[in-house]
């Protein structure tokens, strides 16, 4: 767990006394400097309150985005390759800086939650990392363990939260970069304070890179405007509007049979079809609002609704006789639409030690549809890959689906802490699922 850690440095003074001196003047005492404080580090995913991370029962992982901006981050598996139990490899089949996210070996999109801001990336599609801007991180937490109760089955391996700036007082910045591969990177930042009850805050970033393969280029450009709104009586509202364009010209694996690569290709040549890529075009809103019911009680929700159009065109080389492979392949343009809510009422009571009780209703649905076509084609390999492109190949055959899910969920969950070196948590969760694809 990334932690500051505070050391406090003694001062060692050794005095000699003089036999010409006849008396010693009395030492002046000590006066400490004070120690600045430290602000505490504070959690909500595991139990959707505020709660220091050593009072949580379950291991939990924080991320701030300071530290991110200190170690020149540029991507989610670079945010979370160092925690313990996380998996993340070097890229995905949507691309190389977008990671195949996996808990203690679970790689299954259905086995780990991600979210942003509260709000699942990807609905209760496959977890759309695409989403996650690195560079506008306040921090990122990671909960290992069984999260059912709070957040559904789709977090019963553990879950990973990212929580985006939204307030920062006021001013801007701007920040450029270079790395490998061409990679060039600049991002801006402004934030203003509207009196004493309202921040806003714009955010818009570039990146542009040559990609480690031939034609694997990518590009990203981002763009967020964000706001928070208080009233006296402690009532909050942050809203998140936001919009990206991704881009990443797909690079193919090479082909394995029985768990060894097919000898004969090269891995820094690449084989997919001309003009394969992944492309993602995203419009999105975000909300969080709370509103104290009485001292010790709290009603809380998020909204989230985003519209992801894509394009996905890849391939995949298979059988090889020396000098020429067959492909295959599919180009599809899927359009993907996703809303969640949660509405949740959360208690912080004493009755025979301390309660932290969520109770709430939460819904997931989307629907994508998508039309296109699958291909076969022949590229020859040696003694350097020549590969067509997508109008010069026959179609194999058309297709299309439409794919509707609603998940509707009601839970409840308390942590008891009777005494302070012990939390028990218990909860229940009904969850009510349909899909109608075709």
């Amino acid at each position: 767990m990334f932690r500051s850690l505070v050391r406090a440095g003694g001062l060692c003074a050794i005095l000699f006394a003089s036999p010409l001196l006849k008396a010693q003047e009395p030492a002046s005492p000590i006066t400490k400097a004070p120690v600045p404080p430290q602000s505490a580090e504070i959690v909500v995913s595991a139990t959707k309150l505020p709660e220091d991370p050593l009072d949580v029962a379950g291991p939990v992982e924080v991320i701030t985005g300071e530290q991110l901006r200190r170690s020149g981050t540029k991507t989610s598996a670079e945010a979370i390759q160092d925690v313990v139990g996380v998996d993340t490899g070097v890229g995905s089949d949507n691309g190389g800086h977008l990671a195949g996210i996996g808990l203690w070996g679970l790689k299954e999109f259905d086995a780990l939650l991600v979210t942003v801001d509260g709000v699942p990336v990807g609905g209760p599609f496959n977890p759309s990392l695409s989403q996650i801007n690195v560079e506008d991180v306040e921090r990122i937490e990671i909960v290992k363990g069984p999260q059912g109760t709070l957040y559904g089955v789709s977090a019963f391996a553990g879950m990973i939260q990212v929580f985006t700036r939204r307030k920062e007082g006021s001013g801007g910045t701007v920040s450029l970069g270079f790395g490998s591969f061409a990679e060039k990177r600049a991002s801006v930042s402004y934030a203003a304070e509207i009196g004493s009850d309202l921040s806003l805050r714009l955010f818009g970033s570039g990146v542009r890179s040559d990609g480690w393969q031939d034609r694997t280029d990518y590009s990203s450009d981002r763009l967020t405007l964000s706001g928070e709104k208080r009233w006296s009586g402690g009532s909050t509202l942050g809203v998140s509007l936001f919009t990206y364009r991704d881009t990443n010209y797909f690079g193919s694996p090479l082909p394995v049979d029985g768990g060894e690569p097919i000898p004969g290709f090269d891995p820094d040549r690449n084989y997919a079809i001309q003009g394969s890529r992944h492309d993602h075009r995203a419009y999105g809103l975000s909300s969080e609002f709370a509103t104290p019911l009485t001292s010790s009680l709290k009603l809380q929700n998020t909204f989230g609704l985003t519209r992801d159009e894509q394009i996905s065109i890849v391939s995949f080389p298979a059988a090889f006789d020396g000098a020429t492979a067959v492909a295959s392949g599919s180009a599809i343009k899927p359009v993907e639409t996703t809303l969640f809510d949660d509405l949740r009422i959360a208690a912080d009571f004493r009755a025979a030690g301390r309660h932290q009780l969520v109770a709430g209703a939460a819904v997931t649905w989307g629907r994508t549809t998508a039309t296109g076509i699958g291909f076969d084609f022949d590229l020859q390999v040696t003694p350097g890959p020549v590969v067509p492109s997508l109008d010069q190949i026959t179609v194999g055959d058309n297709r299309s689906f439409s794919d509707r899910r609603t998940f509707l969920g009601l839970y409840l969950n308390d942590a008891w802490t009777p005494v302070s070196w012990l939390t028990l948590t218990a909860g229940a969760r009904y969850d009510s699922t349909s899909e109608s694809l075709r």
